[in-house]
């Protein structure tokens, strides 16, 4: 409750303060307000026509697991398995990427066990 209303005021003050500056700049003159810009070399026109990635086809195929994994769940899907979708792509690929994404699967089916007493837990196993 404090933090929110911490949040709320500390908003309401923001927006004062941010009030006071645009006044200050509009009742200082046009002339103030110089936003002039001065030409700057740009990356972007090295990297190809527009449309076109960067991405080779197996980072084109890992990106379109991820979107895939996104809109499942902006859809309201059930959550897919990352792992899973990233592991199908690493098949079609190089087997040790693929031998990396059966670890990577191994390690996130081990289940946690709550912190309790870690060498009574490893002796137990």
């Amino acid at each position: 409750m404090a933090e929110e209303y911490h949040r709320e005021s500390m908003l309401v003050e923001w927006e004062q303060v941010k009030q006071r500056i645009l006044h200050t700049l509009l009742a200082s003159g046009e002339d103030a307000l110089d936003f002039t810009q001065e030409s700057e070399p740009s990356y972007i026109s090295d990297v190809g026509p527009p449309g076109r990635s960067s991405l080779d086809n197996i980072e084109m195929a890992y990106a379109r697991q991820i979107y895939i994994y996104n809109e499942k769940i902006v859809n309201g899907h059930l959550q897919p398995n990352l792992v899973d979708l990233c592991a199908s792509v690493a098949e079609l690929d190089d087997k040790s990427i693929s031998d990396m994404w059966t670890m990577v699967k191994q390690m996130t089916d081990v289940l946690l066990t709550p912190a309790t007493d870690a060498l009574k837990n490893r002796s137990s196993v």
